[in-house]
């Protein structure tokens, strides 16, 4: 039934129950992959999929499904985000790790500068703490400077390098960066980001009164 009807939530609910009265989930990551091979990002193989790998203890091999999915596919949000399910709740984040994730993320921005789900995923292994690495940002900041007239393919670059600088003016009272960082957010506010105007604006508000 799920094979003709792939997005049907009361079906996979059914099966999830009755794996869980036959307490196996020896055959359901196999299952998943029949349902991708007819859509890659059906959000209730997802759903499903960690629910099984977390409730039998099934992470053998998950990272690297993930990553050959994104290297297949690396606009494939969905595998971003199992990607970081299986590293947060298998083997956690070690400096190995993170430093590993850093590398594979950075390469993938390198093919695909436009894909936000790829940014969300850096942000994610830093912690959120942009200024963690401050020689991959600095990187960044070198490459918004030098980046060609794109249209708004960079504007997630532009607001990872606006969000660093202005991590680092509050860290380091750098005012220059701080200035920097504003000009990031009006131009993100004006031209490479307008559906989000007020948010920009408000960063950039928030950040000039502290400076």
């Amino acid at each position: 039934m799920l094979k003709r009807h792939i997005k049907n939530f009361q079906i996979w609910h059914h099966r999830q129950v009755l794996c869980e009265w036959a307490n196996d989930g020896s055959r359901e990551k196999a299952m998943t992959e029949l349902i991708f091979k007819q859509d890659q990002k059906n959000y209730h193989a997802w759903q499903h999929r960690q629910w099984v790998v977390k409730r039998f203890g099934l992470f053998e091999g998950e990272i690297d499904f993930a990553r050959e999915l994104l290297v297949k596919d690396v606009y494939n949000n969905s595998a971003w985000n199992h990607l970081y399910f299986c590293i947060q709740n298998s083997t956690g984040w070690s400096e190995e790790i993170r430093k590993s994730e850093l590398s594979f993320v950075q390469e993938k921005l390198e093919v695909a500068i436009d894909n936000e789900c790829a940014w969300n995923y850096l942000r994610a292994v830093q912690n959120h703490i942009l200024t963690a690495n401050p020689q991959l940002a600095d990187k960044f900041v070198s490459k918004l400077e030098v980046i060609e007239d794109r249209g708004n393919s960079h504007k997630h670059l532009a607001a990872y390098v606006a969000d660093y600088l202005a991590e680092k003016t509050e860290r380091d009272s750098d005012k220059e960066s701080g200035t920097k960082a504003v000009q990031i957010y009006t131009e993100l506010s004006s031209n490479l980001d307008p559906v989000r105007r007020n948010y920009w604006n408000y960063l950039s508000s928030c950040l000039s009164a502290k400076i």
